[in-house]
């Protein structure tokens, strides 16, 4: 179990720096978001890889309580009912 641990403690920080860099862009205004690219790409990713981390942590809490996911809006359910 202690590379279980590991892995989770390893998704929590990716999510942490994910949720810090897209603290640094809430300063973007909407007008400034929507007309550049690079600042919708950089949103819209980061956004992307929390998910995916929320998903994986999920997954994971799942797996050690011995949970079979069904789908990711049950992963998030269990997830939520877990903290």
């Amino acid at each position: 179990m202690g590379a279980e641990n590991d892995i989770l403690r390893e998704r929590l920080k990716l999510l942490d720096s994910y949720i810090n860099d897209l603290r640094e862009l809430q300063s973007v205004n909407f007008k400034d978001y929507e007309g550049n690219k690079l600042i919708r790409r950089a949103v819209e990713r980061t956004l992307h890889l929390a998910i995916e981390a929320c998903l994986d942590i999920g997954q994971r809490n799942c797996k050690s309580a011995r949970l079979v996911p069904r789908g990711r809006a049950f992963v998030i359910a269990i997830s939520t009912l877990m903290v």
